[in-house]
């Protein structure tokens, strides 16, 4: 009865981060790591969605013009980069996360 989904298994971990892994209890969220994934997430959302707008514009003028405004991904990688690097180095930051308060649990996945 607690089977997960196997395309649950297979993605899960891409939709619901903190879910996928098992954290014991009390345990505090790691806000670091979740911002790291959205800031990932929502650089690919953009980047992909502007290589479709690229694309749809070289397949209607029929020319291949150089895409410069792709540079817009940039700031996003290197805020990804730069979340990485604090969850790399947190402990000489000092910027762990507090244990002495347990948070409540996350909802339970709808999907499992």
């Amino acid at each position: 009865m607690n089977e997960i989904n196997p395309l649950t298994k297979a993605l899960g971990h891409l939709f619901w981060p903190n879910q996928m892994t098992p954290r014991p209890a009390g345990a505090p969220t790691d806000w670091l790591r979740f911002a790291r994934w959205a800031a990932a997430a929502l650089t690919a959302l953009t980047t992909g969605i502007q290589l479709i707008v690229w694309a749809m514009i070289c397949a209607v003028t029929q020319s291949i013009d150089s895409p410069w405004w792709l540079w817009t991904a940039v700031p996003g990688v290197i805020v990804t980069a730069f979340l990485s690097w604090m969850l790399n180095t947190r402990e000489q930051l000092g910027i762990e996360p507090p244990a002495d308060r347990p948070e409540p649990r996350p909802a339970k996945n709808p999907l499992a």
